[in-house]
């Protein structure tokens, strides 16, 4: 009879064991969670394709097909046509427009504080995404077209990031402030 009290407190203090790890682990995994969702300001798929279509020229050029006329060794002329291509819009690259740059490939910022990503044409900045890092708040100043700012702020200190671009180069600035 002893060893079967001893075998039931065994398992008993098992099943006690692994519902404290369990519940331990849940609780640990939800709170990384919320401190990862709590700071991201996500933007719509929809929001970043208008902001570069508000701020993107793209040159389209199109020509009519030309008719190339060939002559083989055995004297009769073959005529071929040729279609044209035409260029819409790129969609990961840098393009020359003129004398404005256009990127459609966000540029990063990355501080102790959080990360910044912007898109520029030409003089023209437009915030992507400001996602802050874990125990920092972030605040949006301004999104666009002429400066880019984002604040992060913990207790301790705070980062405020700015972007400005001149001819499609991104001025990055980062003031700290204890």
């Amino acid at each position: 009879m002893s060893t079967m009290l001893k075998r039931i407190g065994v398992v008993v203090a098992w099943m006690v064991a692994t519902f404290a790890t369990a519940s331990l682990t849940l609780a640990a995994v939800t709170r990384v969670g919320e401190q990862v969702d709590a700071g991201a300001l996500p933007v719509s798929g929809a929001d970043i394709a208008a902001r570069v279509n508000s701020s993107s020229t793209i040159d389209v050029t199109t020509t009519a097909p030309t008719p190339v006329t060939t002559e083989p060794a055995n004297s009769t002329t073959t005529t071929t046509t040729i279609a044209s291509t035409s260029t819409t819009r790129p969609t990961t690259s840098t393009s020359t427009t003129g004398s404005s740059v256009v990127s459609v490939v966000p540029e990063w910022k990355y501080t102790p504080g959080g990360s910044v990503a912007v898109t520029v044409t030409g003089d023209v900045v437009a915030l992507v995404v400001a996602t802050p890092a874990a125990g920092f708040d972030s605040d949006v100043d301004e999104t666009g077209p002429d400066r880019v700012e984002v604040t992060f702020e913990s207790s301790t200190v705070s980062y405020r990031v700015r972007a400005e671009a001149e001819d499609g180069v991104i001025e990055w600035r980062v003031d700290v402030e204890d």
